[in-house]
């Protein structure tokens, strides 16, 4: 049986007033991370190689969930370079991307060596996934996998995923005519891992169709939120003690959902189906037994990381996307005669057509900006020898990364950063002149360089046919205004709220 989340947090109640205890004695000894003078930021007058502050308010902020905001404080008050503890430092500068998580040359043109993932660990299974392997394992894997997201691969796809966008269109319908209220929250979660069991494991989760939860969420959901808070472990010495109570649950909750992908995967590969248009029949395709192939464990470690990260973040950004359009009407509105007037019928809408919706692209991109899916810091660690980044001398051991949210929304880096303006993203003389000057480098939702998102044109083809047949055959407004859906507890990622609207069929003009 799965156990709510708020089972979880009841098991750590009787502690937490010890986390607080300490976290307090950490706050009045160091204040916080911030206050440290000269050690506070980086300059040319900062030794880097001093202890700078206390790890408890990094933590303290991780467990109640306002690490970004936390975050994007400290830069709001220290500037684009800020030491968040004794070794992590956090960047929002554009060129921090291309510093931290890009190839780089040395002065002779050598390649010089990826900075490190920060805590490479093995998946449960015993080997590493995609997203914690070392270089030379991650360019193995992502080789092979690279062929389930190529362009022929996503053309094949485009028939499932309007399977599937068909089904919410249906539900959608319902609602309208029975004058129900809908959380598209949850409507683009039942879409979005619909299709990812489609293409990662050759079955759906028949969310859409039953518009229940499936159980496999839940053990998600609760997995990554406690992993997240879990992991000031690595950092502060006692937060384990304080946090045993839920440690079995959180380890079953993350033992049952690999059980469930094991099985789901397992039994895909044993249809031996190669011609299939999902996932796995292009792995089983192009695979190899000489060593420069991808192994069966590793399949199951990495396909459950593709179910993680193809559904929510995908649904997260809809979520938003249709938040903040229906909060700006001139942005709806625009929005809404550019799709409507480019397709006489629903059955017109397809992925060639609606990647010449440049206003559509423009949302998205802008969406991703004000709501990056993602909107921590993808840690690295440089090397011992140290590093050059954004012109500042990093030792080495550091922990070093770009915050998404914090970069996305900085002043320094985008004019009016909290207003929704897709137009920032037209091309140079046709995007209004106050937004020229925006470093649009600094906002990488898909992150950047060798180990960036390998499904970005699936969630962009998936995103994209969505909201088009949802503005073209609906109207939809938010129940309650007033609630700020936007303002949301992170732990890794969003801890959404439901997002009520009304929906209302359209009738499109003759």
């Amino acid at each position: 049986m799965v156990m709510a989340p708020q089972s979880y947090l009841s098991a750590i109640t009787e502690n937490i007033w010890r986390l607080q205890y300490l976290a307090g004695i950490g706050l009045l000894t160091v204040s916080s991370p911030l206050h440290f003078g000269p050690h506070s930021r980086v300059g040319d007058d900062t030794d880097l190689d001093q202890s700078a502050a206390s790890e408890i308010p990094w933590a303290w902020h991780n467990v109640i969930g306002d690490i970004h905001v936390w975050t994007a404080g400290a830069h709001a008050k220290y500037g684009e370079i800020v030491r968040l503890g004794p070794d992590t430092l956090s960047f929002i500068n554009e060129q921090a991307w291309k510093d931290i998580y890009m190839h780089r040359q040395d002065a002779n043109g050598k390649a010089m060596k990826q900075l490190a993932k920060n805590h490479k660990k093995r998946h449960e299974n015993g080997v590493y996934s995609l997203l914690d392997a070392p270089d030379d394992v991650h360019s193995r894997q992502r080789k092979m996998l690279s062929h389930a997201f190529s362009d022929r691969a996503l053309r094949e796809q485009e028939p499932l995923l309007r399977s599937y966008t068909d089904l919410v269109v249906r539900n959608l319908t319902d609602d309208a005519r029975c004058n129900r209220p809908v959380d598209i929250v949850e409507t683009f979660n039942f879409l979005t891992f619909d299709v990812i069991g489609e293409l990662a494991f050759g079955e759906s989760f028949h969310a859409c169709e039953t518009r229940e939860e499936h159980p496999w969420f839940a053990l998600f959901f609760t997995t990554i939120k406690w992993t997240s808070i879990f992991s000031v472990g690595k950092k502060i010495p006692f937060a384990p003690l304080i946090l045993i109570p839920a440690a079995p649950l959180i380890l079953k909750s993350a033992k049952d959902m690999f059980a469930y992908t094991k099985e789901k995967v397992r039994n895909r590969i044993a249809t031996g189906d190669k011609e299939r248009p999902d996932f796995m029949a292009r792995v089983l395709k192009h695979n190899t037994n000489d060593g420069t192939g991808i192994t069966i464990p590793e399949i199951e470690s990495t396909f459950e990381l593709l179910a993680v990260a193809g559904s929510e973040t995908t649904a997260t950004l809809m979520s938003g996307l249709m938040w903040l359009a229906l909060n700006n009407p001139p942005v709806l509105s625009k929005l809404q005669q550019e799709i409507r007037s480019a397709f006489a019928s629903d059955s017109e809408i397809t992925l060639i057509k609606i990647d010449h919706l440049t206003y559509l692209q423009a949302t998205l991109q802008e969406s991703l900006r004000m709501y990056p899916p993602v909107p921590v810091t993808l840690t690295r660690v440089t090397g011992p020898e140290g590093i050059s980044i954004c012109g500042e001398w990093i030792p080495g051991n550091t922990a070093v990364g770009v915050p998404h949210r914090a970069a996305s929304l900085s002043p320094t880096n985008f004019h009016e950063p909290m207003t929704f303006a897709p137009e920032r993203f037209f091309p140079e003389g046709k995007r209004p002149a106050k937004y020229d000057n925006d470093k649009r480098g600094a906002t990488q939702p898909f992150s950047a360089g060798p180990r960036n998102c390998l499904g970005k044109n699936l969630a962009y083809a998936e995103m994209k046919l969505t909201i088009s047949r949802l503005i073209y055959n609906f109207d939809f407004e938010v129940v309650n205004p007033k609630v700020n859906w936007y303002e949301q507890k992170v732990w890794g990622l969003y801890d959404k709220k439901p997002l009520m609207i009304r929906v209302r069929e359209r009738k499109p003009s003759n």
